[in-house]
């Protein structure tokens, strides 16, 4: 019976907080393609963000959902609208290529789970899983603080590697497989962020170097 109690506290630590503006180096992305440079109120908790942003426009403060705008960015990080398995959020970007990195909120993932039920099997992320993530970054200091990476790669979905479930040095090396330097950058004890962070940075600078290989190696087997 703890177990909706402890549900309770990780979602409780997602609700809404008050909204602190920011300065006028913020912006939103229209789905057109459009930077239009304004203010922009966020929340303070990362899911909130992952929920929503408000902009001031033409005089009026608008919120925006998912899917209305293609990013916005809030002073802090910037934010990318992308298709979560059936669902649609914000998810803060840190690094695209020809691999991404995202992060997105645990609690809000265990919600959005339960909600589409679904979901879980499309992300490869049970609401089992999910919950309990959310429940121990609750109970335990995380280098993540609360946030679960999410990969995409050229030609696939986006996919959950949630740092505290088993097995996610393995599922790394597997999604990684091309990448020679895969299993140096996964041989340290834990992963933290910055493993996540320079695998996918080494990645996206070897990417277009193995390509060209490629390339050229076709071009010298067909003689054109």
């Amino acid at each position: 019976m703890r177990t909706p109690t402890l549900l309770r506290i990780a979602f409780g630590i997602c609700l809404a907080l008050p909204v602190a503006a920011q300065n006028t180096r913020t912006y939103i992305v229209t789905n057109d393609g459009d930077t239009v440079r304004t203010a922009v109120r966020f929340n303070a908790k990362m899911a909130d963000n992952n929920r929503e942003v408000f902009a001031f426009v033409n005089g009026h403060t608008v919120r925006y959902a998912p899917g209305d705008l293609r990013a916005y960015y809030n002073g802090l990080q910037e934010y990318e609208t992308q298709p979560l398995g059936e669902a649609v959020v914000f998810l803060q970007r840190h690094t695209a290529g020809y691999a991404s990195l995202y992060y997105c909120d645990e609690a809000m993932l265990a919600e959005m789970i339960r909600n589409y039920p679904r979901l879980g099997d499309q992300i490869g992320c049970s609401l089992k899983d999910a919950v309990g993530s959310a429940v121990k970054s609750v109970r335990e200091a995380s280098h993540f603080n609360g946030k679960i990476p999410v990969l995409m790669t050229e030609g696939k979905n986006l996919r959950i590697f949630d740092p505290n479930l088993p097995k996610r040095k393995q599922e790394l090396a597997a999604y990684f497989y091309d990448y020679p330097g895969t299993e140096s950058l996964l041989s340290q004890a834990k992963l933290t962020p910055e493993t996540y962070e320079q695998l996918v940075m080494a990645y996206n600078q070897w990417k277009p170097q193995a390509l060209a290989r490629l390339v050229s190696q076709e071009k010298n087997a067909t003689g054109f």
